[in-house]
């Protein structure tokens, strides 16, 4: 039995990205402020509240019935390198989120590609709490013989398979359908089963719909249509048999973002490499002409009336979010703005990226500010390097020299250069020897050390 297409339903509610809104959100949290997160991995619960109202969507509750939305995003963004937590450097100072080394990258990706990565990872990942069906009902043992994280693949390619973009169909006549084909698939006790056991189960559909069932329902109206890729039907009864409300969606279809989501997806690894090539290249041409999304107000707002995820990223950084949604605004602050250097930005390059991206020219009290504020910031940057003592007469020599430029070798003053402390001392040592200089050694140095095969990661030490 295949999905049943069926008319229209008489009230719709049409899908929005809103988990890939809540994530423009977080990251830009992450910009604007420190989040740091307690040894258990929360937030603390006064910064996570106050971000959580600025969330879309309906809670995801954790089982110890905390709204999870906030850290299983973070929790996909770090998997996904796009999100990291800054190393502990010195004493008493706590752990914080920062861009990750994917950040740039995702920040130039349509919403199409960034849908893809979270569904990559809530498929895959046990931390992203389920929405049941308003129907459920959980069999004995459920949380030891039960694993819902095993459908949400079978759920995806069947979507991919089994339906057309822009038609209805019977959510009933998907969840039979899937009975028929994956019956066991989110029950890990199945194996154990006598046959006895097995056939009374794939003869018992009632059980398998006020369980797995409900549960697919609430992936359709939870992740799915919280990512966008769906739009959900209903029924006009709108009552149940105890006069509460009906939650439970009658009909969906794959609207247009979810067929370019999830119905395009490379097929083999040749396929991959040739859609990656295309997306780097398409990458690289946004960035090299950006398109101008923005229109920017004398009260230093920032409207953008479009979804648009690499214009929208660009500005994070710097701009307080007021809104995101399918129109945008965010705020410049002499806080945000002071935030955006700290990441990394110079006043000229914010300035830029505002010239580049907005339809109307910058007010001129606006660029006035930005430059003002800009003098407020004051930076100190510590870093681990070698130095290295030598004539003064061969100083100018040696900082030309490309093999040594290659290895970072720069001047710090007339006959001393630094290389960072990361660098192959090694191949460094060889390039001056090569130059007929004797090299010596002074002071401690932080070398690695093989541990051996006792299990445990190297190990570093002075000497």
């Amino acid at each position: 039995m295949a999905a049943v297409q069926i008319d229209a339903p008489t009230s719709v509610r049409t899908g929005e990205p809103l988990t890939l809104f809540n994530t423009a959100t977080i990251i830009n949290n992450v910009y604007q402020q420190n989040l740091e997160p307690t040894q258990g991995g929360y937030i603390p619960k006064r910064i996570a509240n106050k971000l959580r109202q600025q969330l879309k969507g309906q809670e995801l509750l954790s089982t110890d019935g905390i709204d999870a939305r906030l850290e299983l995003v973070l929790a996909a963004l770090q998997e996904l390198s796009v999100l990291q937590l800054t190393p502990q450097v010195f004493q008493k100072e706590k752990p914080m989120y920062e861009p990750g080394p994917v950040m740039e990258v995702w920040g130039r990706l349509e919403m199409v590609w960034q849908a893809r990565q979270l569904l990559t990872r809530w498929a895959a990942s046990s931390y992203w709490p389920g929405v049941m069906g308003v129907n459920f009902q959980p069999p004995p043992d459920y949380m030891y013989t039960l694993n819902p994280k095993a459908g949400r693949g079978v759920l995806l390619q069947y979507l991919a398979d089994s339906t057309q973009a822009h038609v209805w169909y019977d959510i009933s006549s998907i969840l039979k359908d899937l009975f028929k084909q994956h019956p066991s698939i989110m029950r890990s006790s199945y194996g154990y089963l006598t046959k006895k056991q097995r056939d009374e189960f794939s003869k018992n559909p009632k059980q398998w719909m006020q369980t797995e069932g409900e549960i697919f329902i609430g992936m359709i109206g939870g992740v799915l249509f919280e990512m966008g890729i769906v739009d959900l039907g209903f029924e006009p009864t709108g009552q149940t048999s105890d006069g509460k409300a009906r939650i439970n969606p009658t009909a969906m279809r794959l609207n247009e973002f979810g067929k370019q989501v999830i119905k395009a997806l490379p097929s083999d690894e040749k396929e991959v490499r040739k859609v990656a090539e295309q997306l780097l290249k398409e990458i690289a041409a946004a960035a090299a002409e950006p398109e101008r999304k923005f229109i920017i107000q004398p009260n230093f707002e920032l409207l953008l009336l479009e979804p648009d995820m690499p214009a929208l990223y660009s500005v994070l950084p710097f701009a307080q979010v007021k809104q995101v949604g399918h129109s945008s605004t965010l705020q410049l602050t002499q806080n945000s703005l002071l935030r955006g250097m700290r990441s990394g930005l110079s006043i000229d390059a914010i300035i830029q990226i505002l010239q580049t991206r907005c339809k109307n020219e910058l007010p001129q009290n606006v660029t006035y500010s930005l430059r003002d504020w800009a003098k407020q910031y004051r930076e100190a940057v510590i870093s681990q390097v070698y130095l290295i003592e030598v004539p003064e007469v061969l100083t100018e020599s040696l900082v030309a020299h490309e093999k040594l430029q290659k290895q970072g070798v720069r001047q710090v003053a007339p006959g001393v250069l630094a290389v960072a402390a990361d660098s192959d001392l090694n191949a460094l040592k060889n390039l001056l020897e090569k130059e007929k200089i004797v090299v010596n050694t002074k002071g401690n140095f932080l070398v690695a050390e093989d541990s051996g095969d006792n299990g445990y990661d190297d190990y570093y030490r002075y000497r």
